[in-house]
C-alpha cells in the first residue's frame, strides 16, 4: 500500500477569488501525519523549512553530505525527531533505495552547491550537483513512489541578465554562469517529467532570500559580520565589489512558508518568490551601519578583485502569482531583515569575545564577490 493511501485529505474552504488574473487554489491538507523528505537539510532553508514542519503532522527526514554532531545539534535543537541520511555522493542507487525506504508524500530538494563564485572554478560539480543530479531524484519518484509530491529549489540567476522589469514565471530563462545554467537545466528537467509523466513536480523560483543563518561567504552576512566586528573594534575596514548592483532581497523564513505552500494547492505550478521589491547593495551596507550608528563611507573599501567576471545588475521579483494562487505574502520587511542579521552578528560576536578569541574572518575571499540566492 503506498504511504498516499493512507491520507484521508481536506480542502481548505475555497475562497471564490482571482488576483491579477490568477485563480487562488485552496490549500489541501492531510488529516494524518506525512513523511517530508528534505536534501540538504542542514542549510539554511534546510533548517527553517524544518522548523517551518515541526508543529505540523509530519515524519520528517533530512539528507546532508556527512553527519557531524555540530549537525545533530543542530537539527536535534529544532526536532530531535528528525531523521538524518548521510549522502555523500548521490547516484540512482542512492535515491531509488531513500525512495523506496521513505516513499514521502512531500520532497523539497534544496541540496546543492550554492555559491555562484565558485560555480566559475568547481563548474563540473556545479552542473552535476545542481543540474544531473535532480534525474536521479525524479527517476526514483517515477518508478516507486508516484505520488510523491516534488518541489525544485531554482533560482533568479536561471534569469541571466534580468530586466529593467520586474521578472516573472514568463520571463527569458538565459543564465549568464554555470550557476545558473546548472538551475535552469534542472527548471527544464522538472517541466518535461511533469508534462511527460503527470507527476506533481514543481520549480520555487527563489530571489536572492537571506537570515542570520547564511553562511558568511555571502556577501550579505559578510556585511552584517563585519559591521558587528567594527562595531565591536574588531575590524577597521570592509572590502566589498560592486556596490551598485540591485537585488530583490526577502527573509528566508517566508520563502520556506512559500514552499510548502507550494506542495499543498491541488494542482502543481511554477511560481516566482520574491518581494517585489528591489535595493541596491549599497542600501545594504547603509542600514547595516545605521543599526551601529556609524557612517559606511569611513570603512568601505571597494576592491576591483571582489568584482564578478559577469554580474547581473538588476534583479527584480514579480511575485503577483504566487500571492494569487498561494495567498502568501512576506513578512519580514528589507530594513527588518537587515536589522535582524547586524544583531544577531553582534551578539554571535560578542559571545566569541567572552568565551576566548574571535574567530578570524576573512572578508577578502579568493571567490568573487556579489549577491547571491
Amino acid at each position: 500500500m503506498s504511504t498516499r493511501s493512507l491520507f484521508q485529505r481536506r480542502a481548505v474552504p475555497p475562497l471564490d477569488r482571482t488576483e491579477n488574473g490568477y485563480p487562488y487554489q485552496p490549500l489541501v491538507i492531510a488529516e494524518m501525519k506525512k513523511i517530508a523528505l528534505i536534501t540538504g537539510i542542514a542549510g539554511q532553508d534546510g533548517t527553517y523549512l524544518a522548523e517551518h514542519l515541526q508543529p505540523l503532522p509530519y515524519k520528517t527526514v533530512g539528507t546532508v553530505r556527512r553527519i557531524t554532531s555540530e549537525i545533530r545539534h543542530l537539527i536535534d535543537s529544532i526536532d530531535s525527531d528528525i531523521e538524518l541520511l548521510e549522502t555523500p555522493e548521490l547516484s540512482a542507487d542512492v535515491t531509488q533505495q531513500i525512495i523506496r525506504q521513505y516513499r514521502p508524500d512531500e520532497l523539497y530538494n534544496l541540496a546543492g552547491q550554492s555559491s555562484v563564485g565558485r560555480s566559475w572554478t568547481e563548474t563540473t560539480e556545479t552542473l552535476i550537483l545542481n543540474g544531473q543530479s535532480i534525474v536521479y531524484w525524479l527517476e526514483a519518484i517515477r518508478q516507486f513512489s508516484p505520488q510523491t509530491k516534488f518541489l525544485q529549489a531554482s533560482s533568479s540567476e536561471i534569469f541571466g541578465l534580468g530586466s529593467e522589469h520586474a521578472l516573472s514565471e514568463t520571463s527569458a530563462i538565459a543564465p549568464i554562469n554555470p550557476y545558473g545554467l546548472a538551475k535552469s537545466m534542472a527548471h527544464h528537467v522538472v517541466g518535461k517529467y511533469r508534462e511527460w509523466f503527470g507527476l506533481y513536480l514543481c520549480n520555487a523560483i527563489m530571489f536572492n532570500h537571506e537570515s542570520p543563518r547564511r553562511s558568511t561567504s555571502f556577501v550579505s552576512r559578510k556585511i552584517t559580520m563585519g559591521v558587528a566586528r567594527i562595531a565591536l573594534g574588531l575590524q577597521d575596514q570592509l572590502p566589498l565589489g560592486n556596490l551598485d548592483v540591485v537585488r530583490d532581497w526577502g527573509f528566508a523564513g517566508d520563502y520556506v512558508s512559500a514552499m510548502w505552500k507550494m506542495l499543498q494547492i491541488q494542482n502543481p505550478e511554477d511560481l516566482v518568490i520574491g518581494t517585489g521589491r528591489a535595493y541596491s547593495l549599497l542600501d545594504f551596507v547603509r542600514i547595516a551601519f545605521e543599526v551601529i550608528g556609524k557612517d559606511w563611507r569611513q570603512f568601505i573599501v571597494q576592491d576591483p578583485e571582489l568584482f564578478r567576471p559577469a554580474d547581473v545588475i538588476r534583479v527584480q521579483a514579480n511575485p503577483a502569482k504566487a500571492k494569487a494562487v498561494l495567498g502568501w505574502r512576506p513578512t519580514v520587511q528589507f530594513r527588518d531583515l537587515v536589522r535582524m542579521m547586524v544583531e544577531h552578528d553582534m551578539q554571535q560576536v560578542s559571545l566569541e569575545m567572552r568565551n576566548g578569541p574571535p574567530k578570524t574572518i576573512s572578508m577578502s575571499l579568493n571567490e568573487r564577490e556579489g549577491p547571491r540566492e
